[in-house]
């Protein structure tokens, strides 16, 4: 089973726009669906998977991404939000993985999982957003830092995560 957004999740170097707008944008995405508006912040680089299945903003250091996907699965009906984090947690090879409550992808209610990534010579903490938009669908919003992120790093992506809306 395919998880577009492993794409993103172990990305060993993002590449992105070659040099960052001043001012934020925002992205509609994907194009052919527009299930998010993201607004990107100042200085922030965007990337789309080369499929275009994923979506992710960072900031000039890297010091942090969130990266958005819509997933369905038409062929497994009855699957559920536990079983699909967890496969796309192992699949991604995310350590410690498990739940974390409750959370929301801009306001949409959703489940919460948490965990560490080993990638790009780093540990990476990552908190993982899923709602379940139908019986098959799921919006998902990953959120990670490096371990090593300061405490302003971690504000500023907290805050870029707050500028995803989910258009459903």
């Amino acid at each position: 089973m395919c998880y577009p957004i492993l794409a993103l999740l172990t990305l060993a170097s993002a590449t992105g726009l070659t040099s960052a707008p001043a001012r934020p944008h925002t992205v509609l995405w994907p194009k052919s669906l527009y299930a998010y508006s993201i607004v990107v912040p100042p200085g922030w680089r965007a990337q789309e998977t080369p499929e275009g299945v994923a979506f992710m903003v960072y900031p000039p250091d890297r010091s942090c991404a969130i990266a958005v996907t819509r997933v369905e699965f038409p062929e497994v009906s009855g699957r559920t939000t536990d079983n699909v984090a967890e496969n796309a947690a192992a699949g991604a090879k995310i350590e410690h993985f498990g739940p974390a409550g409750t959370g929301t992808i801009s306001g949409t209610k959703g489940k919460t999982y948490s965990g560490r990534l080993e990638a790009d010579n780093s540990t990476w903490e990552v908190k993982s957003t899923y709602v379940q938009l139908g019986p098959t669908v799921w919006a998902i919003e990953v959120v990670k830092w490096r371990q090593t992120a300061t405490a302003a790093q971690r504000a500023a992506c907290t805050a870029a995560s707050a500028g995803v809306t989910l258009n459903h």
